[in-house]
């Protein structure tokens, strides 16, 4: 019983000079995920550059069929070779940066759903309470 009367006295006795100085810490950083999600979001968007160079791919392929197909006589053999030469850089082009933007985005996926649930995770506070004729402790969560 006097152990808990000393500790209330000594509370009350125990006024801090400015309440502002002694704010709560948090326990973690409100702003742990911020660069995961930053660094995803920056990926998913390098991934549509890759999905532009496979549109152009798809589309040298196509060109490059279609002028194949016009080039029916014997006398246009290396125009045809030409062609073909084009139309098979445009499908590597395709198929490259295809799978190229495929993984990008899969990673900047991961990256921020790692970054939101890292910034999503219950913060707790835990520090003094200031009041005006003692002190306290203050335990707070957000969830």
């Amino acid at each position: 019983m006097r152990a808990a009367v000393a500790l209330g006295v000594a509370l009350a006795l125990a006024t801090p000079s400015d309440a502002r100085a002694a704010e709560p810490t948090p326990v973690e950083s409100e702003a742990e995920g911020r660069p995961l999600t930053i660094a995803g979001s920056v990926l998913i968007m390098a991934s549509a550059g890759g999905y532009v160079a496979m549109a152009v791919g798809l589309g040298m392929g196509n060109n490059a069929d279609a002028r194949v197909r016009s080039l029916q006589s014997s006398e246009d053999l290396e125009r045809r070779r030409e062609v073909i030469d084009r139309g098979e850089l445009g499908n590597r082009l395709a198929l490259g940066a295809g799978l190229a933007a495929a993984a990008l985005m899969a990673a900047g996926i991961a990256l921020v759903v790692v970054g939101r649930k890292k910034a999503a995770k219950r913060r707790t506070v835990l520090g003094p309470l200031p009041l005006q004729r003692g002190a306290g402790v203050q335990l707070g969560a957000r969830f």
